[in-house]
């Protein structure tokens, strides 16, 4: 068996395990966005509780090394 490295951490790659099949993931990549995090955070649950109360949904923060406390 071949291992590949992967940029992703084992406590990231636990928590994706954990959340298992998702019908709908949205990705939220930032880098230094603390001013408009929380508004587009709001707007994508206010869509999936709404919009899509059945489905499994995942939202995820892929953040770039902000500074700023955008994470």
């Amino acid at each position: 068996m071949v291992e590949h490295e992967s940029t992703l951490s084992d406590a990231l790659l636990w928590q994706l395990i954990a959340v298992g099949q998702v019908d709908i993931l949205v990705g939220l990549p930032t880098l230094n966005n603390a001013d408009t995090i929380v508004e587009v955070v709001r707007a994508v649950h206010v869509c999936f509780t709404r919009d899509f109360p059945r489905l499994r949904t995942v939202m995820i923060n892929s953040d770039g090394g902000s500074t700023d406390g955008t994470p």
